[in-house]
């Protein structure tokens, strides 16, 4: 039995330079995670642990219940938050989040989610620790706008969620 970490994520199809553009001057700053750096752009659906051998099935029946894997979203506010006042999670908050909630309620509904809170949609752009947040809050952009197409994809991340991996699979499983 070989656990492991798997993320059904939304991941950007089109204008991914745009996320990367983001974090350029803030990099340097950064605690560990930072898309374009350190992560693939997306927004996470569900995490969750699993043995390997039972994925490729998994996955099948959740793209069966699925009908739109490819939709067009758009940002345009930040959400800037910390569980512990320490380190703090910049992320893009998508703008119509109710078709992220579907996805997740049908994903959780075949595995178990790893976050034990309410689902909470957003595509995190980068941490950092609270010594650097003034500095980080001269990079924010003050109108951002973003749109760019995403495909529904799995993946193995990371501890932090971080999907390095090319996706297992994209869109409907066939």
């Amino acid at each position: 039995m070989t656990m492991k970490k798997y993320n059904v994520a939304l991941t950007p199809q089109t204008n991914i330079n745009a996320f990367d553009a983001l974090v350029s001057e803030a990099n340097p700053y950064t605690n560990g995670y930072c898309v374009g750096y350190k992560s693939i752009p997306h927004i996470t659906i569900c995490q969750f642990f699993l043995d390997s051998s039972l994925i490729e099935n998994i996955w099948h029946k959740i793209c069966t219940q699925i009908n739109q894997t490819s939709l067009n979203i758009s940002f345009s506010s930040y959400s800037n938050f910390t569980f512990d006042n320490n380190t703090y999670w910049l992320s893009l908050l998508p703008n119509n989040p109710e078709y992220l909630f579907n996805l997740f309620k049908i994903v959780s509904s075949y595995v178990t989610s790893i976050r034990t809170d309410d689902y909470d949609p957003h595509l995190t752009l980068f941490n950092y620790t609270k010594k650097n947040h003034d500095l980080i809050q001269k990079f924010l952009a003050p109108n951002i706008f973003i749109k760019t197409k995403f495909e529904l994809t799995l993946s193995i991340c990371d501890e932090l969620g971080q999907i390095k991996q090319i996706s297992l699979y994209n869109g409907h499983h066939s």
